[in-house]
């Protein structure tokens, strides 16, 4: 099972080769109407966001304090 927890966005940070392109004011939006059903997935040690980049800069463009994370470890 996975475990999440709430954590300061102060404690992550976005990926630089993420070479995705998200729509951060949608996902805003989402977030503002529905909260955030997926966790962001992020490496323990460096606070660098694995999965949910967008996320995180649309919860940032929110206000919002944490997020939900999922920790990992390692990273391949």
């Amino acid at each position: 099972m996975m475990e999440v927890e709430d954590v300061a966005l102060s404690r992550l940070h976005t990926d630089d080769r993420n070479a995705r392109k998200g729509n951060v004011q949608a996902i805003a939006e989402s977030l503002k109407e529905f909260g955030q059903h997926r966790a962001i997935v992020a490496q323990r040690s460096t606070g660098k966001i694995i999965a949910g980049n967008h996320t995180f800069l649309a919860a940032q463009t929110l206000g919002w304090q944490t997020v939900s994370v999922h920790w990992v470890e390692t990273v391949s």
